[in-house]
């Protein structure tokens, strides 16, 4: 059972839901998390006792022990990968394409889980469980890469939403210096220019990043490396908060046009 109590689990706590649907599904997966510690909190105490007194009765409640706690792993990974699905659904900025497949690898991750849950049920001995156990832990970097590149897709589609809405921010501001370029005297005019010119600059630098983002995204599959998948994670993960920050200053920044063209005269 070594294999078995190596393997602690851990999952994205930092996941928030946002509507109704994934909010309960991420109710759910909160609560199969908190069954999941207490189940393996069992596990390993009934473990250090069959390790210890190598007793008949020890192996049995060993056993059972290693059951709950793999059967509870199964429903904590099947409650989280329902709580993606209902993400993917409710979030806006992801195209149908980039949906559709993370709608397929989430059906296909929770197709293996059912076939997981099977073998657990069929466990008659704690050789059993070890096999069962590692033929999940053996997937698992498969499963952690999908994971982390739907969330990655959630991110990206939360940014495309607030730059879908700057773009047409900017638009409407457009329109309004042009309506209005007449009577704005020529250096306040050269200055909005300037301004907007530096707007346009930083947005093209937010594309930019997006697009290093994708790329990044894309490579997650690449590897079969647990360490090379959470330094790839980690460099996604910074290159969207640098995106998110370049889309703050250009928003920051459109606040300060639309107050100069506000008092232009």
């Amino acid at each position: 059972m070594k294999n078995i109590a190596a393997f602690v689990f851990g999952l994205f706590l930092f996941a928030t839901p946002v509507m109704a649907t994934s909010q309960q599904a991420y109710q759910d997966y909160l609560y199969q998390f908190d069954m999941y510690r207490q189940k393996y909190s069992d596990f390993q105490v009934a473990k250090n006792s069959f390790d210890k007194f190598k007793t008949l009765e020890s192996q049995t409640q060993a056993l059972s022990a290693t059951k709950f706690m793999l059967s509870q792993r199964d429903l904590l990974l099947h409650a989280y990968l329902v709580y993606l699905y209902e993400r993917v659904g409710e979030q806006g900025g992801i195209t149908n394409v980039n949906k559709q497949l993370y709608r397929s690898l989430l059906e296909s991750e929770l197709a293996f889980l059912e076939t997981q849950s099977n073998l657990v049920s069929s466990i008659n001995s704690i050789d059993d469980a070890t096999t069962t156990s590692e033929e999940l832990e053996d997937h698992y970097d498969v499963l952690s890469a999908t994971i982390r590149e739907i969330i990655a897709g959630i991110s990206l589609g939360q940014l495309n939403v607030i730059a879908q809405n700057f773009d047409r921010q900017v638009t409407a501001a457009q329109s309004l210096f042009a309506q209005n370029s007449g009577q704005i005297p020529a250096e306040k005019k050269s200055t909005i220019n300037s301004w907007v010119m530096q707007i346009t600059n930083k947005r093209n630098l937010y594309e930019q990043k997006i697009n290093e983002i994708n790329a990044a995204v894309a490579g997650l599959t690449d590897t079969n490396d647990a360490n090379d998948l959470e330094q790839k994670y980690a460099e996604v993960t910074m290159k969207i908060g640098e995106a998110k920050q370049y889309l703050s200053d250009c928003i920051a920044n459109l606040g300060e046009v639309a107050s100069a063209l506000q008092y232009a005269n």
